[in-house]
Parts: structure tokens; sequence; C-alpha cells
């Protein structure tokens, strides 16, 4: 198997199923309000911006992993979860007061921008903006699952799971934004917040879901989730190494902003542990700090180095990774899920955006 070919074919396939539905949803809607029908279109320029597009992807290895033999139903599914993630997406950079996604103005910074000459409030207006376009497109990923051509006992099973998914990377979200108030979280509650808001929803969420659409056993879910949650949390090391390490241009934002941000990384909270009273100084200096320059960035990175944080990082990654592929060897899963799977741990890894 090419991994990379097959990726790329998945991709164009997705992307061609979610052009398809915004051209026909930005027609139905604006004749309700042309208003209405700008903002879904801006929601279709968000959503078609780009991105990995694993969720889907995973949503039809689960489908494909529990037998499922329809493979143009379980792509047209598919899309919901990557609609779905974009509604937290448009969420999630109001949180974190990113200007930017893939390169281009978030949601609410566009709308900011757009009305900052004709209104006052032009922020508030922006973020209110976000918001409704993000609960609007929510309902956009809702109604394509509930459309899909499975049973209405399979669909109901993958809506239930759906809202549990939410569920997790929402309480994963709470637990991210109020504990690390004060740098006071402990390595317990940062691999929670990993598997929570990460490993529950990136990896095992979708692979659940399509595993349910193709009527799964509880024997398969067993295999998903030991294989998932390892690998979903070594996903979320390797974003917080990329978020300090990495290239501002593969990203499409700014590298550092989890440090403006004031995330509890796991790198973070390792460095800190082991930092002398001058080094947590600079990182403590540098954690929720907007103005954070490029020279304290590089002092940050150093202390991360020299303390053994991005060793230890880099290897727990590499252990997890270990586990999840042992699982899938042992598996009963078709050959060619097995080797999608394996190749994909390695590739969690490896990838640099």
């Amino acid at each position: 198997m090419n991994f990379q070919k097959v990726i790329s074919r998945l991709q164009k396939e997705i992307n061609k199923r979610l052009k398809k539905f915004f051209e026909k949803k930005i027609k139905e809607i604006k004749k309700i309000s042309p208003l209405l029908g700008k903002i879904t279109a801006d929601i279709g320029e968000f959503v078609l911006r780009g991105g990995k597009r694993i969720r889907p992807i995973l949503f039809y290895y689960g489908y494909l992993a529990a037998g499922g033999k329809d493979g143009k139903a379980i792509l047209d599914a598919a899309i919901s979860v990557e609609i779905i993630h974009n509604y937290l997406l448009m969420h999630d950079d109001i949180i974190d007061r990113d200007e930017f996604r893939r390169g281009k103005l978030t949601i609410h910074q566009k709308y900011k921008k757009n009305y900052q000459k004709i209104v006052r409030e032009a922020e508030h207006l922006g973020i209110s903006a976000g918001i409704a376009a993000g609960d609007l497109t929510s309902s956009f990923g809702y109604e394509i699952l509930t459309k899909s051509k499975f049973p209405e006992s399979h669909k109901l099973k993958a809506i239930n799971k759906l809202n549990q998914i939410l569920i997790d990377v929402g309480s994963g979200e709470i637990l991210d934004v109020f504990l690390g108030i004060n740098h006071k979280l402990s390595q317990d509650e940062i691999f929670k917040i990993l598997e929570y808001k990460t490993a529950k929803y990136t990896i095992e969420g979708p692979l659940y879901l399509g595993a349910i659409l193709a009527g799964a056993n509880k024997r398969i879910f067993k295999k998903i989730s030991d294989y998932a949650i390892p690998l979903g949390i070594a996903f979320q090391i390797q974003d917080d190494i990329l978020g300090i390490f990495g290239d501002e241009k593969k990203l499409g934002k700014p590298v550092g902003s989890d440090l403006k941000e004031g995330k509890q990384t796991l790198l973070i909270f390792k460095a800190r542990k082991s930092a002398n009273k001058r080094e947590r100084k600079i990182i403590d200096e540098s954690l929720r700090n907007p103005k954070l320059t490029q020279d304290q960035l590089k002092k940050v990175r150093e202390i991360i180095i020299k303390t053994g944080s991005l060793d230890f990082a880099r290897n727990l990654a590499k252990t997890l990774v270990s586990k999840s592929k042992i699982v899938i060897k042992k598996s009963n899963f078709p050959s060619k899920v097995k080797e999608f799977l394996m190749k994909l741990a390695d590739f969690i890894i490896e990838r640099e955006r």
C-alpha cells in the first residue's frame, strides 16, 4: 500500500463531497436570507481551505474494519464528522484567540475585519458571528448523518455515539481551559485532557462511528479503543511538539501560539518540573503572553531541549504508537484495513503539520 496515495485519493473524495454539499446548501439557505447564504458560503470556504481529513478517513476505515461493503455510502456519511470538526474549530479559535486558521483569517476575525469600519463593537460582532456560524455548521454535520443511507437503528446508535464524542471533547476542553490556570496541572490531569480532548475525539470516535454503521460487535469496538487511545495521545503529543518546534508555513498558524494561549502541554509540564528557578521563570513569563517574542520562544525551546522534555515526549509518543500497532497486528480486521492503520500510526509521529 502506498499510504500517501491512499490518503490523497480519500481526501479528494471527501473534498468533492464537501464541495457538493456546500454548493447545494448555499442555494437552499439563501432563500431564507441572502445574508445566511453569504455566511454559509463563508463556512464552506473555511471547511474547504484544507486539513488532513483524518476524521472522515478514519470513519471510512472503521466501517471497513467492521466488514462494511458500501464504500460510496460511507464516504457520503463520513463528511459529517469533518463538518462537525470545523464547527469545533470555529469555537476553539475564539477560545484560543487565534487570528489565523490554515493560513487565512479565522471566522470571527474575518467578520471583525469586515465590520470594523461599520460598527463600533466589531470585535464582539465577530465573536458572535463565529459562535453562530459554528452552531450552524454543527447542524449541517448532524443533517448529513441523519440523511445517510444506512439502517435507522444504526444511524440512531451513531448519533448517540456522536453526542457522547462531543461530551468527551467538550469535557476535555473545559479541563484544558480551567485546570491550566496558575500552571498547576498534574501529569494525570494532562493525560486526562489528552485522552478526552484528542484521543477519544480524533481517533476513537470516527472509527467507532464508521463501525457502528457497519453493525459492529463489542469485540471490534474493544480493538478500536485499544488502538485509538494510545495513538490519539501520541497524536496530540506530536501536535504539541510541532506547536513549539514546527515550521510555521507547514502549520498554517504561528509557531508558539500554544505558549501565548498558556496551554499546559506535556512538554511544558516536564520542562518546568526539571528546570531551575531562572528557567522556570522564563517559561512562566512566556505562558499566556500575547506579546511573546521570537527570542523568548527560542529560550523556551532551549529549556525544553536541555531539561530532556523534548526527548521524553518523543520517546513516549513512539512507545504509544508501538502499543497501538501491536493491537492491530493481533486483530482480525481485513488486511487492507490493518495495513492502513499500521501506516497511519507511523505517520502520526512523522508528520510535520
